[in-house]
């Protein structure tokens, strides 16, 4: 018979199974919560890259585009010589064209507008 103070030899130290358990459970309970807010800081970090790099690309061809109308000559009739009245600029949907002259020839330009890709 044993005793509360002549305990088995077993029971000195260690830990028993359903303490390991606990301790296995909550560690994957801990470990579940950091891989996820680890993993929603990358995708909010990627997704802000996505747009910045995307408004500077937007900034770019603004800027390009204007600096070209600035420089560019109103469009004429090949025969007449006269200026005509076709718009310099179209927009349809998600993409735009301008007509540029320079030095007496016509340059098109078509872009698409391009979001940040999900």
């Amino acid at each position: 018979m044993t005793t509360p103070g002549n305990r088995q030899a077993s029971d000195d130290g260690g830990y028993s199974l359903v303490e390991m358990l606990v301790v296995l459970l909550l560690l994957g309970i801990v470990g579940t919560v950091v891989t996820k807010g680890i993993v929603t800081t990358l995708r909010s970090t990627r997704i802000a890259t996505q747009r910045a790099v995307a408004l500077s690309q937007l900034q770019t061809a603004a800027d390009r585009l204007s600096r070209e109308l600035r420089a560019a000559e109103a469009p004429t009739d090949p025969i007449t010589r006269l200026p005509t009245t076709a718009p310099l600029i179209t927009a349809i949907g998600t993409s735009f064209t301008a007509d540029v002259l320079r030095a007496g020839h016509r340059i098109r330009f078509r872009r698409p507008f391009r979001g940040p890709h999900r």
